[in-house]
Parts: C-alpha cells; sequence; structure tokens
C-alpha cells in the first residue's frame, strides 16, 4: 500500500534468472548463485539471489516498447547458499522497486528527470508506514550504482540493503537511456527492526461533538 501510494505498479518476475541479468544489474558474475539442472529456459539457470535484476529487466522491458517513465516494486522471494550444513536454500522476503524517466508535475509545475531523492523519499515513506526507529542512509558505493550517489540501508545497526541511482554503465547495458533509480531491501529485518513509540491521549472533552 506504501508503494502504491507513492505512484509504483506491482510487477511479479520469475524467480529464475540468467547469469547475463544479474551481470547486466551490475552483480558479480563470480559469486556463488543457486543453479537449477533442469530449468524451463537453458539461459534462466539460476535462481534469484536478488530481486533488483528483474525488476531491472521490467524496467529495460518498458523502454524497449517505448514506455520510459515507469515506476515499479515487487515483493518476492530471494534464494541464498545454504547455511551451514543446511540442504535447502537460505531464502528472505524483499522488496525492490525503480522509477526511470520523469516525475510528471503538470499542471502544478514542470516534469523533471527522477533523482536519488526520489528513492529516498520512498524508503522514507516506507520506514515511517512501519514506524521504524532506528533507519539509516549511510553514503557508500554498492555494485551497479553510481559511486556518489548511492548508499547502503543500515537498521539497527545491521545493513539490510542498498539505495540510489543505476550506473550509467548498467543503464546502457539495460538499454535505458534515462535517469533510473533503484532500491532493494531484506523486509524481513525491517519486520523486527525497533518500532517508534506510538502514544495516545485521551480526547479532550471539549472536543467532542
Amino acid at each position: 500500500r506504501s508503494l502504491v501510494g507513492a505512484g509504483f505498479d506491482e510487477v511479479y518476475t520469475l524467480p529464475l534468472l540468467a547469469p547475463a541479468d544479474i551481470e547486466r544489474a551490475g552483480g558479480d558474475p563470480g559469486a556463488p548463485v543457486i543453479e537449477v539442472e533442469n530449468p524451463l529456459r537453458a539461459e534462466e539457470s539460476v535462481l534469484r539471489p536478488a530481486l533488483l535484476p528483474g525488476v531491472l529487466r521490467a524496467v529495460a522491458h518498458n523502454a524497449a516498447h517505448g514506455e520510459n517513465d515507469v515506476a515499479l516494486f515487487e515483493v518476492g522471494t530471494v534464494f541464498g547458499m545454504p547455511a551451514d550444513d543446511a540442504v535447502l536454500p537460505d531464502k528472505r522476503r524483499h522488496l525492490a522497486f525503480a522509477r526511470a524517466g520523469s516525475v510528471r508535475r503538470a499542471p502544478h509545475g514542470s516534469d523533471r528527470p527522477v533523482d536519488v531523492y526520489d528513492a529516498t523519499a520512498v524508503l522514507g515513506a516506507l520506514a515511517a508506514e512501519l514506524r521504524i526507529a532506528g533507519l539509516e542512509l549511510v553514503p557508500a558505493r554498492s555494485a551497479g550504482l553510481h559511486p556518489g550517489r548511492s548508499a547502503r540501508v543500515v537498521v539497527d545497526g545491521t545493513v539490510v540493503g542498498r539505495i540510489g541511482e543505476v550506473a550509467s554503465a548498467v543503464r546502457a547495458g539495460l538499454g535505458v537511456t534515462g535517469a533510473l533509480v533503484a532500491g532493494e531491501v531484506d523486509l524481513g529485518a525491517l519486520v523486527v527492526a525497533r518500532r517508534t513509540e506510538r502514544r495516545m491521549r485521551p480526547v479532550s472533552r471539549l472536543d467532542r461533538k
């Protein structure tokens, strides 16, 4: 509801990715991933380690069909390497979002390209909705994001995601010519984060009708 209220559309992408999708989104092509023995499509052979590659692919698909101004998000499961002696993958619930092109402001003002503050505003709205107390944005380099316009998302001292402007090389690889910002956070970490107190006070008798 928070993302839809901010003007984003929800997308559903496949949990299988091509290694090229991960690399195109700025990921490390040598990072360990979980391969599928019998994928439906030979090139989509790994379980997604993050949602952002799929969301960025959706942005690229829209751009290829002439729709450059999009705001998309996805909530879904990501898969990490099994922990210790576990057999099954480490599964986590993530949120990823991306906004591309221009922000439409007519008739109240001139349209403008999206910028990194459009991404941080979305994260701020989500944090306010969930009443998260200890959320911080710490400037840091992140693969696939602009080195001077990206940050780690930190909650209660733990890194739970990343956010920023997508690097020009990644945009070129996606075929996106305009501005593009994106982010991804671990929803499980947000659910257990400290909450701000909600204080209630009795309604004054003079206010009653």
